[in-house]
């Protein structure tokens, strides 16, 4: 391998990480359930509570180990440590994307569910207000 071999893998390799951005993970995969803490005390009948938003869990930060490039004079066994590296440094930002994306996905799910909680609420409110009248 030369030293234009390793031109070529370095500059396909951001194309390739940026078009991970654009690929749909290969397997769903459900995070773990966070636990939520329950109320101290129940809200009384008819009492309406305002409460603060939920914490929400911190993206996890990638782990990744960026491969060192061996120069131009490197030989042919670093040349190939470096491919290797390389590869493996690619699979495991591909493995961070599909899981973040993952963790992206049930957030906005979650965010949608509470949505149609509150408009299904709504309506029967509204509808025991106009069965009062």
């Amino acid at each position: 391998m030369n030293f234009r071999d390793i031109l070529v893998v370095l500059a396909t390799a951001p194309v390739a990480v940026a078009s991970l951005a654009q690929t749909p993970p290969a397997q769903p995969q459900t995070p773990p359930a966070q636990p939520q803490a329950a109320p101290a005390q129940p809200p009384g009948p008819g009492a309406a509570t305002a409460s603060a938003a939920p914490a929400m869990p911190a993206v996890p930060p990638r782990n990744c180990v960026q491969p060192v490039y061996p120069g131009k004079t490197a030989t042919s066994a670093k040349v190939k440590e470096f491919n290797d590296t390389n590869k493996a440094y690619g699979d495991c930002i591909r493995t961070y994307v599909d899981s973040v994306r993952i963790l992206a996905n049930n957030a906005i799910q979650s965010g949608n569910d509470a949505v149609t909680e509150y408009n299904k609420f709504t309506e029967e409110v509204k509808k025991q207000i106009d069965a009062d009248k």
